[in-house]
């Protein structure tokens, strides 16, 4: 699943018949297998994650310079929200932190925004990272391009 991830650069189960040998496997069957390699508890994400979004900053961030976040949320199928703190470099987000919440709404309560932030400051006051942390709100980036 990893390659197929890479090597397709999509999550779409689909793009991954292009680069993988799957055959005339059932969506349904991959979704099974997906979600036992997700709800293995033997992988830790941010064991594994962490210092290598930790690792790109360090040669992203000039030092001196702001560390911009962007918080936002996103929908699945209706009922499940994924909260994303990103860092903001060369005009991308990149998803630093992150939680999912069985979840009808995009709106979330303070208290998830805070201990994501929380989170990161943890993550983010590495003493090998320089620069310091600017928070962004979404509206941010509707006026940068205005």
């Amino acid at each position: 699943m990893v390659a197929g991830l890479l090597l397709s650069q999509s999550l779409c189960f689909e793009r991954w018949n292009s680069v993988l040998p799957l055959g005339h496997r059932l969506a349904a069957n991959w979704q099974r297998r997906a979600q036992r390699w997700l709800s293995n508890s033997r992988i830790d994400v941010e064991a594994l994650y962490g210092p290598l979004v930790l690792w790109a900053i360090q040669h992203w961030q000039k030092p001196g310079h702001p560390l911009h976040l962007a918080l936002d949320t996103t929908m699945l199928w209706n009922r499940c929200c994924v909260v994303v703190l990103s860092v903001v470099a060369h005009g991308r987000a990149i998803p630093l932190l992150w939680e999912a919440l069985d979840h009808p709404s995009a709106s979330v309560s303070a208290e998830i925004v805070i201990a994501l932030l929380e989170r990161a400051n943890r993550l983010l006051s590495e003493p090998h990272l320089p620069g310091k942390l600017t928070p962004l709100h979404p509206d941010h980036f509707h006026h940068q391009g205005a």
